[in-house]
């Protein structure tokens, strides 16, 4: 089951053995040497649910851009005023410092050393998280472990050293991304790490990496190689977008114009990351490069996510050069959708009417596809009324209940309150079990008071865990620390697993630490009845309620790329910089 805590992104990235194109990595690395093996395909969720949905050709759905995206759009509505019951103290740092040091440090050092290695690697992220200096030393017996499954205590140890940002760690972190004997992931954990330092000694560790390429002679006897070198070099350009340092714009220009050896991969990921860099003087380069019909297909897919991060709502006449990519792109959906959602997370008026003209002249007719306008005009609604009001007309006309989900959810975004009734009626008329997961959660987002009754019913009645896990969360939205109480009344009686693992998830959610709540999610995690998966959670929910930023358990790659990049997972993790 996923959480709404962790957004947990896998990828296998192999590395592999030859001569660099560079005769030698920045000082402090020691020798590189590199081993043979080819990328693997590696389940993406440790805690015995349900893996995310990854983006696949005929597969592009409105639902996998949510599952990227929702943690990072319910934190912060999470920490709103809430609707009703008591907001306990606590939202703030001293008081998380202090659950830190007196609570939580122990409890997850003993969870590092359960008998379950997916509740030993949620614990070593967690204790990453705690930013406590003492907790290197915990990580760093776990640096050695043996590997064990599809996201181990070593990797997660590596990863959770990382997000420390402790500076005496850049020597470990680029010896263990250089290191021929460890299994891929972690190398590119370690490059994540080398990320968190945030030094320009170890930016330029990125880029060694991403200019790091075989032999000739080595890449025509061996692909497999050839290509895991590929994923890392990829992952080196994804990161050196979040470095603040100046100096590597030039070089993401070189790499996205697809110099060198540097394919569509590498190429794609550059575009992005001259996005994530705030690169406005290249906008120009940006948009020819989308115009440019010799360019890499997914790297032509990246320039509309590039241009999302660049572009600010006031530039009107590029917003409108954006959208025509909407026509240009018609044999290409997935840069149709990601141009729409670029729109989308752009937001203001100019924005809002432009996908609104998309609609009008009929440029994106399948339901599939309205549905990515639907939900940019959601994230469009707080600034454009115009918006909201194009999104309530549809959702009152609309003959599918199929599309009444994503309209519901887009108007909870928007807040648009008119709504609100329309959404309790058909939830109340028995809806298709479709809308119901996502009913619930728009109710949420509305701050719709009146919805409570509702929501705790259906979390009552329902065995579906999607609609629990949406009504669960969605209690914590409307009730925040009101919930409590209920909450753990389903973690103490109920009989399902499915049950006890939404209410942990809407636990971890809260924005207040409170001493009942944190007490339930202990409870949970000690509980030898609860299912792996409900205690893993219990320990995510610890870390949440100790550090409320959403950082997810892995930041890398896959074959589609685009989501990971597009997601805004690591834009939190650069927080910490």
């Amino acid at each position: 089951m996923r959480t709404a805590l962790v957004l947990f992104c896998f990828a296998a990235l192999a590395a592999p053995h030859g001569e660099s194109a560079r005769t030698a990595p920045p000082a402090t690395t020691g020798p590189q040497v590199y081993p043979t093996g080819g990328p693997t395909d590696t389940p993406n969720d440790p805690r015995g649910g349900p893996i995310t949905p990854r983006a696949k050709e005929g597969e592009h759905t409105w639902e996998v851009w949510w599952a990227y995206h929702r943690e990072l759009i319910l934190a912060p509505r999470s920490r709103g005023t809430p609707v009703t019951g008591v907001r306990a103290p606590g939202n703030d740092a001293p008081s998380r410092t202090r659950l830190r040091e007196e609570r939580l440090f122990d409890l997850l050092v003993e969870a590092l050393e359960d008998k379950n290695h997916n509740v030993r690697a949620a614990a070593a992220v967690a204790l990453g998280k705690t930013g406590m200096e003492k907790a290197d030393k915990q990580l760093g017996r776990h640096l050695h472990a043996p590997p064990e499954g599809w996201f181990d205590v070593r990797e997660a140890s590596i990863y959770g050293a990382g997000l420390l940002g402790l500076g005496y760690n850049r020597n470990l972190f680029a010896t263990i991304a250089g290191d021929k004997d460890r299994e891929t992931k972690e190398r590119g954990l370690a490059l994540v790490g080398l990320l968190m330092d945030g030094t320009k000694e170890s930016a330029d560790h990125l880029d060694w990496h991403l200019n790091f390429f075989h032999s000739g002679f080595r890449a025509e006897a061996d692909t497999a190689p050839v290509r895991a070198e590929q994923d890392r070099r990829r992952l080196a350009a994804h990161l050196l977008g979040f470095s603040a340092h100046e100096g590597y714009t030039r070089l993401l220009l070189q790499v996205a114009a697809g110099a060198r050896k540097w394919g569509g991969g590498e190429q794609g990921l550059a575009i992005t990351a001259l996005g994530r860099r705030r690169a406005r003087d290249e906008k120009e380069t940006l948009f020819r490069m989308f115009r440019d019909r010799d360019l890499d297909r997914e790297a032509r897919r990246s320039v509309p996510i590039a241009l999302g991060l660049v572009l600010r709502p006031d530039d009107a006449d590029d917003l409108r050069r954006l959208a025509r990519f909407v026509k240009e792109a018609r044999n290409d959906p997935v840069a149709q959708h990601f141009t729409v959602m670029a729109l989308g997370q752009i937001g203001g008026a100019t924005a809002a009417s432009l996908l609104l003209t998309l609609l009008e002249d009929r440029v994106l007719v399948a339901d599939r596809d309205k549905q990515f306008v639907w939900l940019a005009l959601g994230l469009c609604g707080s600034a454009s009324a115009e918006a909201r009001d194009a999104l309530m007309v549809a959702y009152e006309n609309e003959p599918t209940q199929a599309n009444w989900a994503v309209q519901s959810l887009a108007l909870g975004l928007a807040r648009h309150k008119p709504a609100q009734a329309l959404t309790r009626k058909r939830l109340e008329g028995g809806a298709q079990a479709d809308f119901q997961v996502w009913a619930p959660l728009a109710l949420g987002l509305h701050g719709d008071a009146s919805a409570v009754e509702l929501v705790r019913d259906l979390f009552r009645r329902r065995s579906d865990p999607k609609v629990r896990e949406s009504c669960a969360i969605a209690l914590a939205l409307l009730l925040r620390g009101g919930a409590v109480p209920e909450l753990i009344d389903v973690l103490e009686n109920s009989g399902t697993m499915h049950a006890r693992a939404a209410a942990v998830t809407a636990l971890g959610l809260l924005p207040e630490p409170t001493a009942a709540a944190v007490d339930a999610l202990v409870a949970a995690f000690r509980r030898d009845s609860n299912d792996e998966s409900v205690r893993t959670m219990a320990i995510i929910a610890l870390g949440a309620l100790g550090d409320p930023r959403a950082v997810p358990l892995s930041a890398l790659l896959s074959s589609n790329y685009n989501y990971f990049i597009r997601c805004l997972a690591l834009d939190e993790i650069a927080s910490y910089l």
